[in-house]
């Protein structure tokens, strides 16, 4: 399988390469899971433990969470998973989900809800270290909504509760009058800290610290206030009585810091760490100790580390999956991926590059919101253009913005209105007939030559990424029928290709030999199988076949 892997530590632009690592189902045990990535979690410690720890003894993949497709089930592990999108929390122990595969223990995996509102497999992706980090933290200081989780005898789970409703009530009606201080609030943590408190306390005052850069992201997710980090203790009232009830610090507790986080909590507050350094060991507890101040840690992979005695990392992921279930509150994800991402890659592929999303990652100043990294192509619809043999994908999310695809609102099929839909079979047929649609690299020179006289049974192995041997096809096939398929749904069918082209969707061109292209087109061959081999998966198509 690809990764993006390291043999010796350091910083990720000198030792990470994408390579090829022995399969991640070798490592499966009883209660694994094999996941097949969609999207990587992306975030801070992944760079952090890349550049800090011991000797690496074979290679080293980074990343400690994310979303995919379950393809195996350990004897252990429920059964109901197989096939399931999921997104799932990593043990810090094993190798990572910057990779094509990962193998995860089973109570570090929950199944994305089916609903009306279909969470993104990308949005899902960016819950399990800083949106279980936040979660925990507001369970630390008495602020999660009050949620009751019940597990099935076949695994499934079930919540109970306050805080599950589209319209939000108070979970507690006694914190209207409370204020909470986010040190260091732009980032994953902090994003995922303000949309669960606004979710659920919407009453209460949330005052941020962060750059001047980011200080609208902060506010458009719910801060009431942000000041700069530097100000804490001169803008907010200090002393015996302070004035903020909670307080979750996402920087190191440096002795400065510290300090004026005591002068500003209240009698009986709550402080939660949740970045440890240096500081941590020369903390002065003495005004804490005055105040009789709970001072709590968190970390995330406590529940891996202690054998899930007290928390199952599945049930804090179904608590906030539930949530977006409900459209109560969205994934933050960075608006340098969103609104502003220009010429900024997701693609694992592109990970390593200048425009790549890594970048993002490793910068130390202004960073707002969530980062993911696209892995395999997920909750895409990919297109089939006939005529040019070429293929591409545009998210699912973006294919209902520009309608390019509109949801039918008689049928079942969401996709009626702008298809005729066929029989599955018959297109099926359309594509895997195609005489050069998804050639391998490997077969295309012999494909060609086949095309052009090669006795048939020379031609016997060579077949194109569908399965289907070029012997078995007729030659020359020609067409103009734009195809596309769901591969959420394995939804297929057929569009009228000359308004797609109107619709912007598709751009032609012409290559050195004047032939008509499709700018859009995948080119890149690890791309292009990538693509190839979710649709077949999609469209259940055997390679026997």
């Amino acid at each position: 399988m690809q990764a993006l892997a390291a043999k010796q530590r350091g910083v990720y632009s000198d030792v990470l390469q994408l390579q090829h690592v022995a399969d991640a189902k070798q490592d499966l045990q009883s209660h694994d899971v094999l996941i097949k990535l969609a999207y990587a979690d992306l975030n801070p410690v992944d760079l952090q433990k890349l550049a800090n720890g011991p000797t690496i003894e074979d290679v080293f993949i980074p990343g400690y969470g994310g979303s995919g497709i379950v393809e195996h089930v350990g004897s252990a592990a429920p059964p109901h998973l197989m096939g399931k999108q999921v997104c799932f929390l990593a043990d810090p122990n094993r190798k990572g989900s910057y990779a094509s595969y990962i193998v995860v223990d089973h109570r570090c995996v929950c199944e994305i809800p089916s609903s009306k509102t279909s969470i993104e497999l990308r949005d899902a992706a960016s819950i399990p270290v800083a949106g279980l980090t936040a979660y925990e933290c507001l369970v630390k200081l008495g602020l999660a909504a009050d949620i009751h989780v019940k597990v099935q005898q076949d695994g499934h789970v079930e919540l109970e509760g306050v805080g599950l409703q589209n319209k939000q009530q108070e979970a507690n009606s006694n914190q209207a009058d409370k204020s909470l201080l986010i040190v260091g609030a732009s980032g994953g943590v902090g994003s995922w800290l303000l949309t669960l408190v606004k979710a659920w306390h919407p009453s209460m005052e949330i005052i941020a610290t962060a750059s001047p850069q980011s200080e609208e992201w902060c506010k458009s997710l719910g801060a009431t206030k942000v000041i700069r980090h530097h100000q804490i203790d001169q803008v907010l009232k200090g002393g015996k009585e302070g004035s903020v009830d909670y307080i979750v610090s996402l920087t190191e507790p440096t002795q400065t810091l510290f300090k004026s986080l005591t002068e500003v909590v209240k009698p009986y507050g709550k402080i939660v760490l949740v970045v440890a350094g240096k500081g941590i060991e020369s903390l002065n507890l003495g005004f804490c100790f005055f105040k009789c101040v709970n001072v709590y840690t968190e970390t995330v992979f406590s529940s891996i580390r202690t054998q899930y005695k007290q928390i199952v990392p599945k049930d804090e992921l179904a608590v906030i999956l539930n949530l977006m279930a409900n459209q109560t509150i969205k994934a933050p994800l960075s608006p340098a991926l969103t609104d502003d991402g220009v010429g900024i890659s997701e693609k694992f592929s592109d990970a390593l590059k200048d425009n790549g999303v890594l970048q993002l990652l490793a910068a130390t100043t202004h960073k707002r919101g969530k980062l993911v990294m696209m892995i395999h192509a997920g909750n895409q619809i990919v297109f089939m253009d006939l005529k040019t043999a070429s293929i591409f994908s545009v998210p699912h999310k973006e294919c209902i913005a520009k309608k390019y695809l509109t949801k039918s609102k008689k049928h079942d099929n969401e996709w009626q209105e702008q298809s005729q839909i066929i029989e599955k079979q018959e297109l099926i047929k359309k594509i895997t007939s195609h005489p050069k649609l998804g050639v391998t690299k490997v077969a295309e020179k012999q494909a060609q030559d086949y095309q052009d006289g090669l006795e048939v049974q020379e031609a016997e192995n060579v077949k194109n990424l569908w399965g289907v041997s070029l012997k078995k096809r007729e030659k020359n096939v020609k067409g103009e029928e734009l195809l596309f398929v769901d591969l959420r749904t394995g939804a297929l069918g057929e569009l009228a290709r000359k308004k797609f082209i109107e619709l912007g969707a598709l751009t032609l061109g012409t290559n050195d030999e004047g032939q008509e292209t499709v700018e859009q087109a995948v080119t890149d061959f690890e791309d292009r199988d990538d693509i190839v081999s979710a649709v077949r998966q999609a469209l259940k198509i055997n390679l026997d076949a």
